[in-house]
């Protein structure tokens, strides 16, 4: 991805970092949804800042057990 986005990002003189916690486990998902849709992110954030910083910030996030369970009825 970072290879799709490079030539966009120094066009205007942006500067992309990715932050993600030590030791953080893959994801298990639809990996070309999250694909296109970091790419998309990513490629607006280019395109709507100029000699700036964008910056991917990856965490992890678990639902709670009433939420699951709300999930699958």
């Amino acid at each position: 991805m970072a290879t799709t986005l490079k030539p966009l990002i120094d066009k205007i003189c942006n500067i992309l970092t990715v932050k993600y916690p030590p030791g953080m486990n893959p994801i298990y998902t639809n990996l070309t949804k999250i694909y296109q849709s970091v790419l998309n992110l990513l490629s607006n954030a280019s395109q709507f800042t100029e000699s700036g910083k964008i910056t991917l910030e990856v965490s992890r996030f678990r639902r709670n057990k009433e939420e699951e369970r709300g999930k699958s009825e």
